[in-house]
């Protein structure tokens, strides 16, 4: 064989590996926003969107760009979760196997509006959904364990009593939340499972630093909510550090929270 012909078969064949990365990437890309997406939607009961997903294959590495979950009718904000961005780690042999492992994950700039309208919260309606429905629409058969999960300056909106006006809305930053073993000592979550552990720590964060500036029943009614949510298996899973609130003063006790 003529070396000329070793070469052209040399590059014909590189070419071609190049493409089938290209179009493994590209279908991984696809499939990966398309699970995220499903899965956020079916724990939430919102409508979800993504705008970018990449993954790199040959080292495990995700990265989402523009999760959003819409917030219920009848409330504010446009979304009841932000999350601009998303990066993690996955342990490319556990790719196939039932119980996919990821040695991180960060979610980063995470914003969640929290209403209360007409004596209803949409925390209520989202959690309510999740409890009754959502935590049990996955797949059973594909779980994730998370070694290190980490939100990253986070911020949650709470307008809990609109008739005080901007007076009684309050901002809370949390600059590091940390959590471990993220499915460990179930074999694994489901992906939905996995968003209910990311909404109970954030929220038992922000209830930790609000307890004694939010009315107390919907502080009870918060807690009654997060107990019914999964949580983090590692033992030192950690609140991480939330910052001084940002906003006007105490809400409670008004004897009227709609």
């Amino acid at each position: 064989m003529g070396t000329r012909l070793k070469l052209t078969l040399t590059l014909v064949l590189l070419v071609l590996l190049a493409v089938g990365y290209a179009a493994a990437t590209w279908v991984a890309n696809q499939r990966t926003a398309a699970v995220v997406v499903e899965h956020t939607a079916q724990a939430l009961g919102v409508t979800t969107s993504l705008e970018y997903a990449s993954v790199t294959l040959l080292t495990g590495g995700i990265r989402l760009s523009g999760l959003a979950a819409d917030n219920p009718t009848g409330f504010d904000a446009p979304q009841v979760l932000l999350l601009p961005q998303v990066q993690g780690r996955v342990r490319i042999t556990t790719l196939l196997r039932p119980v996919v492992e990821m040695s991180s994950l960060t979610l980063s700039d995470m914003e969640l509006h929290l209403e209360r309208r007409e004596g209803i919260g949409n925390y209520t309606l989202v959690l309510d959904h999740f409890i009754r429905e959502g935590r049990h629409l996955g797949d059973p058969h594909r779980r994730f364990v998370i070694e290190t999960l980490v939100v990253r300056d986070a911020m949650v909106h709470l307008d809990l009593v609109p008739r005080l006006g901007p007076a009684g809305r309050l901002s809370v930053p949390i600059h590091e939340l940390r959590l471990t073993d993220i499915g460990g000592a179930e074999q694994g979550l489901m992906l939905q499972e996995v968003v209910g552990v990311v909404v109970r720590s954030v929220l038992q964060a922000v209830l930790e630093r609000v307890a004694r500036d939010i009315p107390g029943a919907i502080l009870r009614e918060f807690r009654d909510q997060l107990e019914q949510l999964p949580e983090a298996s590692g033992s030192d899973a950690s609140r991480g550090d939330v910052e001084p609130l940002a906003g006007t003063g105490n809400l409670s006790p008004p004897s009227e929270l709609r």
